[in-house]
């Protein structure tokens, strides 16, 4: 239809839609890699399911889906970014 058309091409493949999508990708592709990697990053929480034998994957995928936009970019910031307090 015309209108699915005009979304597609206006809003939902918008080049600024496009970014912000790429972006969020990579912040949250950082944070399971490190956390990964580190797992004492993690809250206690999270630490113990590991501890107890829990697919780590499992535990940070949780992890993940159970941030707000807001406390996943805040996040990304205290790990990746030098001058933010941890």
């Amino acid at each position: 239809t015309p209108l699915k058309r005009l979304l597609w091409t206006r809003f939902y493949h918008h080049y600024r839609v496009e970014r912000m999508a790429d972006k969020a990708k990579r912040v949250i592709a950082e944070l399971f890699q490190l956390y990964l990697k580190k797992p004492e990053q993690l809250p206690n929480g999270q630490r113990a399911r590991i501890q107890r034998g829990e697919d780590p994957h499992r535990v940070i995928c949780d992890y993940l889906a159970g941030m707000t936009d807001r406390y996943c970019l805040e996040e990304h910031k205290k790990l990746f970014d030098p001058i933010e307090r941890v």
